[in-house]
Formats: C-alpha cells, structure tokens, sequence
C-alpha cells in the first residue's frame, strides 16, 4: 500500500524505541567517559579501584622482566589473562605511557565493549520479544554500577562482551546451529573465560536450562562454549603452574582460605543486582525505584495479555537461562565472604539486562513513549551519580605511593593494599595480601607473616590501620599473632583531619618496621629444621 501523501510516521514505532534505547545507552557511555578522561586525577583514582593496579603493575613488569610478578620478587598469577596480557603488550609497545593516555586507552576500549554489549542484548530481546524490550536492556546498561564498569579499568567489559556475545548467539540459534555458530561459540567460552576464570557457569547454565527446555540447538551452541571455558580452565592452570608452581592461581587460594575462615554470605552479588534495579545512589527524589515501575509495568501488561499463560511464553525459556546463571553466580560468589567487588557484576549483568528486556517488552503501546521518556531521565541521572568517586580515600593512597617516590631513602615497602601505593612510589613494594605475590599464602595459613616481612626486609609498611586492628583481618592475613603489630612504630598520617580519606574510619598510616623484633623473633625461635 503506497503511503499517504503528508503522512509522518509516528515518534514511537516499535524499531524506534530499539533505536533510542540503545542510543540512550551509547551516549550515556560515551559522556561519562569525556567527563572522566577530563576530571582531576583525584576524582579519577577515586572511581578507579586498587585492583586496577594488580593489573597494571605486573603487567609492567611482565613486559620488561620477561615474568609475572608485583614486587620483582615474587611471583603473582593472581589476574585474569586476557587483560592482563593485553595490558603487557600496551606496555612493550609504549613504555613510557603515562596516565592519561593509559587510562584513555584502557577507559575506552572497555567503553566501545559496554556499547557493544548493550546492542548484542538488546538485539537478543528484540528477537524474541519485540523491539520495545530494549527499553529494560536501557534501563540495565545505564544503572551507575553498570556505568561504572568501563572506568573500573579492570576484566570486567571484556567479560560482559563475552557474554553478551554469547546471549545474542543462542538467541540467533533458532531451531539449528551449524558448525559455524558451534565454532564461535567454543571461541567466545574459550576467551570468556581467560577474561575471567568463573566464566564457565554462565554457558553451562545456559546449556542446562535449553536441555531441559528441549531446546537441542541452544543446548549444544551452549555445550560448545561451555567447551571452549573448559579449554579456557585448563590454559590459566597451566599458566599458574608455569609461573608459580601451583595449579592454582594466588588469588583463588587466597580467597579460598579467607572464605574458610570467615564464612559464606550469600548476600554479595545479590547487593549488585538490586543495585542495578534500584540504585541506592540515585540522588533525585523518585529516581531509586524509577526501573522498577517501569518492569512492574511491563510485568502488568504481560499477565494482561497471556493470562495464566504469561510465564510460558515460547521465548521464555531462554529467559529462564538467564536467570539460572545468575542464580550460579550469587552461589558462587556467596563464598567470597570478604565482599563482592562491582565488577562481578560483569558474569551477571547480560542475562539480568536479557531478563528486564523480557519484562519491559509488555509495557503496553499507550504507555511506550513516556517509558522512552522516563527511561532518557534514568540514563542522565545515572550517568552524573556514577561520576561521583564512591572510593574517595583512594586519593589518599595515591599521596602515599607519590611520598615513597621521593623518599628512597625509606627502603623496602609493603602493603596489604599495595596497587595504587606501587604505581605512585614507582618502585617495587611488597603486596601482602596475597592476591598478587604467590608466596603469602603460605603465611596466611601458618600467621607466619611477621617472619614473611622479615625474611624480605621490609622497612616500612603503608596501609590503613584497620588491616592490623581488626582482629578478622588480621587472622585472613597470617598475623593474628600480635607479632607484626608490635614491631610497627608510626611515622606519617596521611589522612589527619580530613574524614573523606579514612577508610572504615581508620587512617591512612606509614609504619616503620622495628628491626631488631625481628632479630629477637629470630634468636626465640632457634635454628630452623633443614
């Protein structure tokens, strides 16, 4: 039928409402990372946390010593390989790099994969819900802990990529997956899970829910890279191994050991996914539940359409997926009991965004454009709340590592916290929580850690005193003993009235370490067993 003379399509067709969703998305990313490449350094460290820096200090190293390693010393496999090598190559290829083009090429490139991964789900949703669904992908992508991920300037946008990717492939399946479909999906598990070493459950879920859906071609594009993350597994054992001498990375033994003595807290990721559907920053009065009006919306109209029936939907299986891996993911990380960072989100965030696209497809057509409307005010919110530095103390590391830097004469370092403190001294200190120095684990399971900052000969250590007054801390970190708190002699508080730079209100100190306990600790414990 030949269109109307005059006729003006209307603002809100279904495949516009995909199109501005997603633009939502794009342009939310894109300004807040202007705005961060543009911010004071302080903002800037405030936004980026300390384990950034396990990454880039060994990566350093690794590209001028030939070997993974935090302090020169030791060795440290605690890193996810696929950014860790990249970050290596970045720095063979450019040496001298400094911050800002380290952070604007680091910054960006996860920026373009946050995109990325927002279309591939919202591409998914709109096969199998219709194109309006974008508007719950939205609403998921330009959350602040979603906003964050780019700028975190860690694995996790390359995780998100995996997935998203991966999502958008079993959608795509249909009724058949050819050898083609099968090859990329081994691939995507495969480097899925050098982005980061969990990454196997979200396939495997996946594989489990479309076989008993009898979903055959989803079942086996998602066995492939189930596959692929299995290859993935092997490669970062062998990897430890190699560097290590461990079939285990540092950081998952330490983990492991901090889970055993503290406990299982099921709660960790659970805070993240309800952040992402009411943000508990939001600063604007009726902002916080904003999504979730949006989602009831959507849940409303569809029991209006299907009735009793709404929850099966033949898209819904896929959905229900989704949803058993992000019920593997909180599990999993329900172990580690010393707290979920944000950027483990990452496992979680495509299949919730594939979720909320799910339910926000059945907001009814009346009600689409103000949804559209609604949806662009989350996004700006949420892209100003997610600039704001929710780890300001960090600041005060930094004036730390710059205060090692030109005072050489202080001698060896070390910190439980040791990312940011290392890159600003530029020169090596010793990390002592383990996460990046293989040898701490031993020590952490013996409380021997005293005898570790001896035998390397540690002259100072900087880190907030809540590391050695908190009596839990202290029992994960191998000195419950009492031994190491007594040899330390405060020298410099670098946080002295000013609260915005403590950390669970305790200060930032520069410890001297008494070197004559170690020698008495030394002679009262007599010659060692060869």
């Amino acid at each position: 039928m030949a269109a109307r003379e005059g006729y003006t399509p209307p603002i809100v067709t279904p495949q516009r409402i995909f199109v501005y969703s997603c633009a939502a998305v794009f342009a939310a990313a894109l300004v807040r990372l202007v705005l961060f490449l543009a911010a004071p350094i302080d903002q800037q460290i405030g936004l980026i946390p300390d384990d950034a820096f396990y990454y880039l200090v060994p990566a350093r190293h690794f590209a001028e010593l030939g070997r993974w390693t935090f302090d020169g010393v030791a060795p440290a496999t605690g890193f996810h390989l696929l950014y860790g090598y990249l970050l290596a190559g970045l720095f063979a290829l450019a040496p001298r790099i400094g911050d800002p083009a380290l952070f604007g090429v680091s910054a960006g490139t996860e920026t373009l994969l946050f995109c990325a991964s927002a279309a591939l789900v919202a591409r998914a949703v709109a096969r199998d819900f219709g194109p309006p669904g974008a508007l719950g992908v939205a609403l998921a992508f330009t959350a602040p802990v979603a906003l964050r991920q780019p700028t975190l300037l860690v694995e996790s946008c390359f995780v998100l990529f995996a997935g998203s990717a991966l999502l958008e492939l079993f959608s795509r399946a249909g009724a058949r997956a050819g050898p083609g479909l099968l090859a990329a999906a081994v691939a995507l598990g495969l480097v899925g899970n050098l982005a980061r070493s969990d990454f196997g459950i979200f396939p495997a879920a996946f594989f489990a829910a479309s076989l008993a859906a009898g979903r055959r071609a989803q079942a086996r594009l998602a066995l492939a890279a189930t596959l692929g993350a299995a290859l993935g597994v092997a490669l970062v054992t062998l990897h430890a191994l190699h560097f290590s001498g461990s079939f285990l990375q540092g950081s998952a033994r330490m983990k492991s050991h901090w889970a055993a003595l503290l406990g299982y807290d099921v709660r960790g990721l659970i805070r993240w996914l309800v952040d992402v559907i009411a943000p508990r920053d939001a600063k604007w009065v009726g902002t916080r539940p904003l999504a979730l009006v949006l989602l009831a919306g959507g849940a409303v109209g569809a029991f209006r359409a299907f009735g009793d029936r709404a929850l099966r939907v033949p898209a819904w299986p896929l959905a229900a997926a989704a949803a058993l891996s992000i019920t593997g993911y909180v599990l999993l990380y329900g172990k580690t009991s010393s707290g979920v960072p944000p950027w483990y989100l990452a496992n979680a965030l495509p299949a919730l965004a594939y979720v909320m696209g799910g339910v926000a497809s059945w907001i009814p057509a009346r009600a689409q454009l103000a949804a559209l409307g609604l949806t662009a005010l989350w996004a700006a919110q949420n892209t100003a709340t997610s600039l704001q530095p929710f780890l300001p103390h960090q600041a005060a590391m930094k004036n730390a590592g710059e205060y090692l830097r030109t005072h050489p004469d202080l001698g060896l370092a070390a910190a439980w916290n040791a990312g940011i403190v290392s890159w600003y001294a530029g020169r090596d200190v010793v990390n002592l929580d383990g996460l990046v120095n293989d040898d701490i684990y031993a020590h952490a399971v013996g409380q021997t850690l005293f005898d570790y900052v001896c035998e390397r000969g540690v002259s100072v250590i900087v880190d907030y005193s809540e590391m050695i007054d908190n009596p839990a801390l202290a029992l994960r970190g191998g000195h419950a003993d009492g031994r190491l708190h007594r040899a330390l002699r405060p020298l410099l508080d670098f946080t002295e009235d000013e609260p915005e730079l403590r950390w669970t209100d305790t200060d930032l100190w520069l410890w001297r370490v008494d070197r004559s306990t170690c020698a008495a600790s030394a002679a009262s414990a007599g010659p060692r067993s060869p």
